[in-house]
């Protein structure tokens, strides 16, 4: 069984930070063209405060590192249309007859 994306990507920020290295921005989900609302990885980007931290980080990429060619940056499912509450006053939708108005009698 594969490690999910969350988990690698959790290793390897584990793996990031442990070594010196800092995050320079938040990561990014990345999804499939064919199932956009589905993340397969992340892209993580970091930097090194020195020489020795930037040849750590570069062990860390060798080892975690994940093809991302043809990735597209991940997009939420849209939310389904909540249900209209129903209305006691009948609308007029333009298709029809108009709601009839009440007489003054009935009023």
């Amino acid at each position: 069984m594969t490690d999910s994306p969350e988990t690698r990507r959790d290793e390897t920020l584990a793996a990031i930070l442990e070594a010196g290295g800092v995050l320079l921005a938040e990561p990014t989900p990345l999804a499939d063209p064919a199932a956009p609302h589905d993340v397969v990885a992340y892209r993580i980007t970091a930097g090194a405060p020195d020489l020795a931290v930037r040849a750590a980080l570069r062990d860390v990429r060798t080892a975690t590192q994940t093809a991302t060619a043809g990735l597209i940056d991940w997009t939420p499912a849209p939310l389904p249309e909540p249900e209209p509450e129903p209305s006691e006053t009948p609308i007029f939708d333009g298709v029809g007859a108009a709601p009839e108005e009440p007489t003054a009698e009935e009023a």
